[in-house]
């Protein structure tokens, strides 16, 4: 799978004051019409603690099992097979 596929699946969360940056699944965002932009309830401390990311983390399942118990998000690969 590429990278830009691959990233379809994620997002890519910064603080508002640029300090830093963390890869978040979708499933941990919800999209929320009147602000025009997402919503979640992740704290800065789940941010600062998230598995650390690396390029090599686009092709890693474990990487994204782990990312996405964190967050407690649905793994997309689990859902889409009841589509």
């Amino acid at each position: 799978m590429s990278q830009r596929a691959n990233f379809r699946n994620r997002a890519v969360v910064e603080r508002a004051d640029g300090h830093y940056r963390s890869i978040v699944p979708w499933g941990a965002l919800t999209y929320d019409k009147s602000l025009g932009g997402f919503r979640t309830n992740i704290t800065e401390q789940q941010l600062k603690d998230a598995p650390e990311f690396s390029d090599d983390s686009w092709q890693d399942r474990d990487w994204e099992v782990r990312t996405h118990r964190h967050y407690g998000a649905p793994q997309y690969w689990e859902t889409r097979a009841g589509m």
